[in-house]
């Protein structure tokens, strides 16, 4: 079902590419406005997802044949976040990078982008701070950790778990209102597996959820 959605998107979003370009040249609008430049990565970003899908039953069967892309984790953490900022300006991230030098993680760059773009929405849906939610990155030996910490109103110690499990909303009323359906956390966790590594939810002892990812640096 999965695949047979993400080839059916194929054809509207390029025709939504079609459209744009004529609609550039129509209006004689320049590449380099940042309008026309969002629009223009929003839309390969859904073609990135479109192939990722349709290539997700070769990744399973060999999740290496998913690793092929070489990730600048702090580079590329920074442009998530400035993504999810874009769409809620009021609930930003803040990322900070503990790592001095450049850490390159062979990855599949999209998949671990959905990883982290859930994690950081969902905790944008439950942040009740005016503080920045925190995204920090830290090495440990040979693995990476990645923790997005919000000022929300935790979880029940005995369902710290099942937040990842498929479709489980923890309250659903509060889901209905931000129109969740209790898969993103799930595709998360999924995503994470695939890279070898490890995804963990913790309360923290001030009040709030912490979000920890653990990624191993070499296969």
């Amino acid at each position: 079902l999965i695949q047979d959605i993400s080839h059916e998107l194929r054809s509207p979003v390029a025709r939504l590419q079609l459209a744009l370009e004529l609609t550039k040249k129509h209006l004689n609008i320049n590449d380099d406005q940042p309008d026309i430049l969002r629009i223009e990565k929003e839309c390969e970003q859904i073609n990135s997802i479109i192939n990722t899908l349709l290539n997700l039953p070769a990744y399973e069967l060999d999740p290496q044949l998913a690793l092929q892309d070489s990730v600048d984790v702090a580079g590329f953490l920074g442009a998530v976040c400035e993504d999810v900022n874009f769409t809620n300006s009021h609930r930003p991230i803040h990322f900070e990078s503990h790592i001095q030098e450049d850490v390159i993680l062979q990855a599949n760059s999209q998949l671990l982008r959905s990883a982290i773009e859930n994690i950081l929405k969902n905790a944008q849906l439950y942040h009740e701070s005016n503080d920045p939610i925190e995204l920090t990155l830290s090495q440990e030996n040979n693995q990476l950790i990645i923790e997005c910490c919000d000022k929300g109103p935790g979880i029940r110690e005995d369902k710290l778990q099942d937040i990842f499990k498929p479709f489980y909303r923890l309250d659903a009323a509060r889901d209905r209102t931000s129109g969740g359906h209790g898969l993103g956390l799930a595709i998360s966790k999924r995503a994470v597996e695939l890279h070898r590594g490890v995804i963990q939810a913790s309360n923290l002892s001030e009040g709030g959820l912490c979000i920890k990812i653990t990624l191993p640096t070499s296969f």
